[in-house]
């Protein structure tokens, strides 16, 4: 392959790449197509579309990669899919919570039945958000390969 060849198929890879990958912009608001995900007061993620006469909040997520998810499936009309996106999104969360609640109150009991049930507990939470943290991960990986 010559020079030249290589050049041209690394610039057409680069075009293609910025079509793909959103715009970050300074403040942490991540732009997609006619998508803007940015952060709301209490910590969630809003994902707004946006035009010229219109301004449609799709729905708040605790995670940024599940709100880009839900902008890529609202884009192509996935509605089932932008569901599922919220729920594992929804499910991740309240499993991550659980888990810390759990942890905390583990190590201020003294009573050791309650402290084997606040491990168990605790473990099972931790398991649980870590499996919807890799679905949400390999989500995320077949929507933007």
């Amino acid at each position: 392959m010559s020079i030249d060849r290589a050049v041209d198929k690394f610039e057409k890879l680069l075009k293609e790449v910025d079509k793909l990958i959103p715009a970050v912009l300074k403040d942490g608001t991540i732009g997609y197509h006619n998508y803007v995900i940015k952060k709301n007061k209490i910590g969630l993620y809003e994902l707004i579309q946006v035009g010229k006469n219109l301004k449609n909040n799709i729905g708040s997520f605790y995670l940024k990669s599940s709100a880009l998810i839900a902008a890529r499936q609202h884009r192509y009309n996935r509605i089932m899919e932008l569901a599922q996106t919220k729920d594992m999104d929804q499910r991740y969360w309240s499993n991550h919570m659980d888990a810390v609640n759990f942890k905390d109150m583990y190590k201020r009991t003294k009573d050791e039945v309650k402290r084997d049930i606040f491990l168990w507990r605790y473990e099972q939470a931790r398991d649980r958000a870590e499996y919807y943290k890799q679905e949400i991960t390999q989500a995320f990986t077949y929507a933007f390969r």
